[in-house]
């Protein structure tokens, strides 16, 4: 997706609380330290939540209206890329490392907004991470894992879990030829 203006965000936010086709298209990933036993919540707008990386739990439609107001009462959209101190240059020391990052999609349009260790701590962001992990954790509770890559497999084959619980990631060294 692309990144976009705030009201752009949030009328489509608004118009996925109405609109099925939008609504599946909506994905909010939340990564970091969240809370003291989470660091990754992933909810489509289709219905389908992933825990901490390890269940699929079921979103239905309040839930996912619940996280969109959540995100609209946080003016999310409005919401720096980065909280940073007003008179800081790019001059970190590095490496930074990064708290808590939000990133929504919906449609074409995509924000991210991300609390490092070096910029100033956002309240309102913080609680937003929080609330979304406490809407989700009864759900997630009765989610559905898979006790290794064949059982995973086939679970996805099978249709128990989504294809969105899939991940494949290849790692290809740098070849001089290429």
């Amino acid at each position: 997706g692309t990144e976009v203006s705030s009201s752009a965000l949030k009328k489509q936010l608004k118009k996925a609380r109405k609109d099925e086709a939008i609504r599946s298209s909506l994905r909010i990933e939340a990564d970091g330290m969240l809370t003291a036993d989470v660091n990754w919540l992933t909810l489509y707008g289709r219905g389908i939540g992933i825990w901490n990386n390890q269940k699929q739990f079921a979103a239905d439609s309040k839930t996912i209206d619940a996280a969109i107001d959540l995100l609209l009462k946080a003016e999310f959209p409005e919401m720096p890329a980065r909280f940073a101190w007003e008179d800081e240059k790019d001059e970190r020391p590095k490496p930074v490392k990064v708290q808590r990052l939000v990133t929504v999609i919906v449609g074409d349009l995509k924000k991210t907004v991300v609390q490092d260790d070096r910029g100033p701590l956002s309240e309102p962001f913080a609680n937003l991470t929080s609330k979304l992990v406490a809407l989700c954790r009864e759900s997630a509770a009765a989610g559905i894992g898979a006790e290794n890559l064949a059982d995973g497999l086939t679970k996805v084959a099978k249709g128990t879990l989504g294809p969105e619980t899939l991940r494949i990631s290849v790692n290809a060294p740098q070849m001089k030829s290429l």
